[in-house]
């Protein structure tokens, strides 16, 4: 679930995303559900950009910051979950 909304987020802008940003995208898609355990710092080094690019990336999908965006990752995650444990049970 987390991936596909990952995927829904980014796969309408990726024409508008320059190397940079594709790479940026490729490794949030690749991370899934586990980026809400990254810091911007973590992140910069994988990736192997400025924590700066980064945040301007997640501005540019629509978020107001890096923890904007991890916060709304994580909240989703748990509405995720929640749906999943009342189906099963």
């Amino acid at each position: 679930m987390s991936h596909n909304y990952l995927q829904k987020l980014l796969f309408p802008r990726r024409k508008h995303f320059n190397d940079t940003e594709n790479l940026i995208a490729d490794h949030l898609l690749k991370l899934g559900g586990d980026v809400v355990n990254k810091t911007l710092s973590s992140l910069s080094e994988e990736i192997g950009v400025s924590e700066a690019t980064i945040f301007k990336f997640v501005k540019k999908i629509g978020f107001e910051g890096f923890q904007n965006f991890r916060i709304s990752k994580f909240l989703l995650l748990q509405t995720s979950e929640k749906i999943f444990h009342t189906r099963v049970n």
